[in-house]
């Protein structure tokens, strides 16, 4: 199945300076607006800076937009330099033109270089009115052996050498590695271990990275990426395995498989913990790993300027969250997730309401910003870009039908915080109830729904049966452009709700300059083939008719050049004509609802010992089970039982060997194999059904279907396809030619460029 970067096009003339009103030459600057230590690979954060020769609007009094951001396209190409890549793009669900690495849209925009070099970035900047400007600048990025030479590498085999670089110490067991680390306290350390290993067997506690300065964990040698195990999840942050200084240090890791051992399709295994924990101004950088099996990956920072890059890497088969991005306390945070895939496995059970912490959770990704004290910040705290993002959702505790309903992909929650920021281009949401939710309010501390900055530029939307809106945002100062919704004719598992592809509506209205501040969507698409028997209504929003948007609360809207195409309502919308056959790349991964089995909740009576009776124990029929059942599974191999202790979040696993589980003739006996329960501490219980799971509804599913697109266009004039200028791909409007436009003015900053 399929989609075209084709859908986003449709009337131009000339030339940039020649579309719209005919533009002048205006003045843009770059500004390096943060940086690991450029040694490969190397995180450099850029930001546009706007001079004299735009034409934009202005900011309404009192609030924080600022029309730069919004109102002006800008595009950066790395035009010279080593090849830029990215090697998860084979996986990356998106149209294959979205994949081109090294082009960059947005006012501002996170790089990683893989290999030492030196790079020429060229900056193009253009407003809806054709104003524009060209600059560049250079950036140098060192060779990592230079920089940590000698012993300040650190090698770690179980087998061979081979392809170690010259001079490091080489070592063959865990202590020998963590004495060599040591060695290296105050300087900088780079430990590599050797490709096509598996290490899970071998470390067995974190590796303490607190005394260095630069550590950077990568691999050596041919074969596939060496296993890193994760710790056991629990409440201490000691249980990472990669430590950190909480005075803060920078950190590369790259080229490692990272692995729990969370099984997300049957809901069983320990989760690994995250793989760092901060407290302050580190710099992190993960490229090319793959992460996997684990609770949450945390890249809590809580004081002090400092970044988050996650570049062309995968996370999957999680429990909580693929991702949880937290950015708080004094200083400027700056979060990208560059050329990556966070799906959840398409196989994983969708989890149960009340059951969070025992079951898959959350979906791919949720960043929030917050300042030291768990309260909203009015400072510059948060910027946030994703790029060639794709994610997907499977797995959420909130009740929906029968118990489950699938978290957002992607969730940005700025709990009241002032001047967050964010960019995103060419990313694809999958999934959840809201697919893409954008909010300001907290469900825990109640804070309000604050306008930032943001800006969605190239956003295929795909919703699901559980999905209603597949942008749900709260928040005043966001703009969406060339984005495209898809909603597939598959019954649905929460019928009657109204759906639509833009929802704008704040979740909570005190603070009167979000409902001031803009909001825009145009050159957007919605499709939704869903007939009326699906019990679905589509909003759509006058004059035009055609929008699929949903607006209450705010005071400021800008809604043009949108496109809605229903064509199995009984009141069909279509008023361009689709090419709904043509593959593009894009495949829906939803395989049905595939419900869970409940855990039991206990009571600890003050000693290592409770029984269950079997009335207690339903199978997913939901009926009582008896001590034949269980000695079936146990033949068949369920033994991952697994036991949670609410207080302190205490996880006891049986294949750990943690637990002790018997099933007797009347009831099942639990014990622990040290310590005790308190009384009155509350226990949840979940025995190993994964042999015996619940049917998943495959009448649901929509990983069978093409995604309909624009069709490639062989002359101009004609809606869809793209048109080609010399180099520049413009895109002024979108699915109507120019002359029908019915609102008679520009699109704004829709531009694709070809390096």
């Amino acid at each position: 199945m399929a989609l075209s970067a084709a859908q986003g096009a449709n009337n131009a003339s000339g030339s940039v300076t020649t579309w719209g009103q005919g533009g002048n030459m205006a003045q843009v600057n770059i500004a390096i607006s943060d940086q690991s230590t450029t040694v490969a690979p190397a995180a450099v954060f850029l930001k546009a800076v706007a001079g004299g020769g735009f034409n934009t609007g202005t900011a309404p009094a009192g609030t924080p937009y600022d029309p730069t951001w919004h109102e002006i396209t800008y595009i950066w190409t790395v035009k010279t330099g080593p090849a830029m890549s990215f090697e998860r793009a084979p996986f990356l669900n998106m149209p294959p033109e979205w994949k081109a690495a090294g082009l960059y849209y947005g006012p501002e925009v996170a790089i990683v270089f893989d290999q030492p070099g030196t790079y020429d970035i060229e900056l193009y900047a253009v407003d809806q009115f054709g104003n524009d400007g060209m600059t560049t600048t250079t950036v140098v990025v060192a060779n990592a052996d230079g920089r940590f030479p000698g012993t300040d590498t650190i090698c770690y085999s179980q087998t061979d050498f081979n392809g170690a670089p010259a001079g490091a110490t080489q070592v063959t067991s865990f202590a020998a590695l963590s004495s060599a680390i040591a060695n290296k306290a105050g300087g900088d350390v780079r430990v590599l271990f050797r490709a096509g290993n598996d290490f899970r067997s071998a470390i067995t506690s974190q590796i303490n990275l607190t005394q260095a300065n630069i550590a950077a964990l990568g691999s050596f040698g041919s074969g596939a990426k060496p296993i890193i195990p994760l710790l056991k999840q629990s409440a201490s942050p000691n249980q990472c395995i990669f430590g950190l200084s909480q005075e803060g240090n920078e950190l590369k890791v790259y080229n490692l498989d990272i692995r729990g051992g969370w099984d997300a399709v049957r809901e069983r295994g320990f989760q690994g913990a995250s793989p760092i924990w901060r407290d302050t101004n580190s710099d992190i950088l993960f490229h090319r790993c793959r992460l996997s099996g684990h609770n949450t990956l945390s890249s809590q920072a809580r004081a002090g300027d400092c970044f988050f890059v996650w570049s062309d890497g995968e996370v999957t088969d999680w429990q909580n969250f693929g991702l949880f991005g937290f950015a708080s306390g004094g200083g400027v945070k700056r979060f990208a997730i560059i050329g990556s895939d966070i799906h959840q496995n398409t196989d994983a059970r969708q989890g149960k309401a009340s059951e969070q912490q025992m079951s898959n959770a959350h979906g791919p990704l949720r960043h929030e910003g917050l300042d030291g004290s768990m309260t909203p910040s009015a400072g510059d705290r948060s910027h946030v870009y994703f790029h060639c993002y794709d994610a997907f959702s499977r797995g959420g505790w909130s009740p929906g039908g029968g118990g489950t309903a699938d978290q957002p992909a992607t969730r940005v929650n700025s709990n009241g915080t002032l001047n967050y920021w964010l960019n995103a281009d060419r990313c694809t949401f999958e999934s959840g109830y809201r697919v893409l939710k954008i909010t300001g309010q907290d469900e825990y501390l109640g804070t309000l729904d604050r306008p930032g900055n943001k800006v969605f530029d190239k956003i295929v939307l795909m919703g699901t049966t559980e999905s209603q809106w597949l942008v749900d945002c709260n928040q005043g100062g966001t703009t969406f452009r060339n984005c495209l919704g898809f909603m597939a004719n598959v019954p649905m598992f929460s019928a009657g709700v109204d759906q639509a592809l833009f929802a704008f509506n704040p979740d909570d209205t005190s603070d009167p300059n979000n409902a001031n501040t803009p909001v825009a969507a145009y050159g957007c698409t919605l499709v939704s083939l869903l007939t009326s028997a699906n019990n679905r209504n589509v909003e759509v929003l006058t004059p035009d008719n055609v929008s699929g948007i949903f607006e209450s609360g705010f005071n400021n809207t800008t809604f043009e050049n949108n496109i809605e195409y229903m064509p199995n309502q009984n009141a069909p919308v279509t008023p361009v004509a689709l090419d709904i056959t043509t593959p593009s790349g894009v495949s829906p991964r939803f395989q049905g609802m595939a419900e869970s089995v409940s855990a039991v909740s206990k009571t600890g009576n003050g000693s290592n010992t409770i029984t269950i009776s079997y009335s207690e124990l339903l199978d997913p029929g939901g009926n009582p089970t008896s001590q034949a059942y269980w000695q079936a599974r146990v033949a068949a191999g369920s033994t991952w039982h697994f036991l949670l202790s609410d207080w302190n979040y205490e996880y006891l696993h049986a294949d750990l060997g943690e637990l002790s589980v018997s099933f007797n003739a009347t009831d099942v006996t639990v014990s622990r194999t040290s310590g005790t329960w308190a009384n009155g501490e509350t226990l949840r219980v979940k025995l190993d059904q994964s042999d015996n799971l619940p049917t998943v509804d495959t009448t649901t599913a929509i990983s069978s279907i093409n995604v309909p697109i624009y069709g490639p266009m062989a002359t101009t004039g004609i809606a869809g396809g793209w048109i080609p200028v010399d180099d520049i791909r413009l895109t002024p409007r979108k699915g109507f030619p120019r002359s029908s436009d019915p609102q008679g003015t520009p699109t704004r900053g829709v531009v694709e460029y070809t390096p």
